[in-house]
């Protein structure tokens, strides 16, 4: 099957596969195993747009859509991309580009959807990637696109469809993988070929209901396409927050040792290494604007705390009143993102 004649369902896998390169690179390899072997960290996805349920109501829309265009590892993208270049492409030479960009859009949103409804009913938090439930989808378009279909090869495909969602939905069920991101996208995707099932085959320009069809198409798309920039408007800080997040925890636990424990070197010189090693590393850290006024309370406990004044009581309770500060601070602004 000829890539340029299905762009829109090419260019999306393209896409899985830059995401997937650019948030290794981006937010470093984690430690996941089976389909998350040679995937991104956990803090890498989040930053890059996971489904976080939590973060999506407090505002965070645009990861109902970056969710799709992440993978835990190398066989979890594998396994999607070429489902959907088989998938994907079949609705995409038999129909149109934009019927097989309406299905991805849809089912997108409709398994991150079910994550939210989830949440929004049990109150537990959901952290989806994946898009197996626009491959879900795309396999539960075609199904129903060819119901009736007189024995042939298109009733004997249906058939291998048929078992392959079966296959994906009781998948879901396992821990780890989300049922919800696998029913929410086939359900979508078989809401997505209804409508264009009902349309018919034949596109006419004239024809109301395909003008309805290129209207609902261009709004899930276009929903989809202001997502991703969105996010990625966002990444930068999102990035740089992911990659500080354990050094900065790290430089204020040792801050609160020096303050509250024995860390501090019984010979002066070692001491006066120490206290210069730490002070450099915070200074160098690059950490979001949002947290400049943490890392400046810690800042101002350690000089509190410097050159023995962890021994006076005064400047004791000085710099622990900061250093609680400093905490607070890097709490909050820890907050206003959607840390895991």
């Amino acid at each position: 099957m000829p890539l340029n004649d299905r762009p829109v369902t090419t260019g999306f896998v393209a896409a899985l596969w830059i995401v997937y390169v650019l948030v290794l690179l981006g937010g470093g390899m984690g430690d996941h195993g089976g389909l998350g072997a040679l995937g991104p960290s956990d803090r890498a996805l989040d930053a890059a747009g996971s489904l976080d349920t939590e973060a999506v109501f407090a505002g965070e829309w645009e990861r109902m859509a970056t969710a799709a265009l992440l993978h835990l590892g190398l066989l979890h993208i594998l396994w999607n991309a070429s489902a959907l270049l088989q998938l994907g492409g079949t609705i995409e030479r038999i129909y149109s580009s934009r019927d097989v960009a309406f299905v991805f859009a849809a089912s997108a949103f409709g398994g991150s959807g079910a994550a939210l409804a989830w949440t929004a009913a049990t109150g537990e938090p959901k952290h989806v990637v994946g898009a197996s439930g626009v491959a879900c989808g795309a396999a539960a378009a075609l199904w129903i696109l060819w119901m009736g279909t007189p024995d042939g090869v298109l009733a004997d495909y249906r058939s291998r469809i048929q078992a392959m969602l079966v296959i994906n939905l009781a998948i879901g069920a396992i821990p780890g993988i989300s049922f919800l991101g696998h029913a929410g996208g086939a359900l979508a995707g078989a809401g997505a070929g209804l409508l264009i099932r009902r349309r018919g085959g034949v596109r006419l320009r004239g024809d109301g209901w395909t003008r309805g069809l290129d209207a609902a198409t261009a709004i899930l798309a276009g929903a989809f396409v202001v997502a991703v920039a969105v996010a990625a408007w966002k990444a930068p800080d999102r990035f740089r927050e992911a990659r500080a997040d354990g050094p900065f925890r790290s430089l204020l636990t040792d801050l609160h040792e020096r303050i509250y424990g024995d860390a501090v070197a019984d010979d002066p010189e070692q001491a006066a290494r120490d206290e210069a090693a730490w002070r450099a590393d915070m200074l160098r850290l690059s950490v979001p604007a949002s947290w400049e006024p943490a890392r400046a309370a810690a800042l101002e406990a350690f000089d509190l705390a410097a050159d023995d004044g962890a021994k006076d009581p005064e400047r004791r309770l000085a710099a622990a009143r900061r250093l609680n500060d400093a905490w607070e601070t890097f709490r909050r602004a820890r907050g206003g993102g959607s840390g895991r």
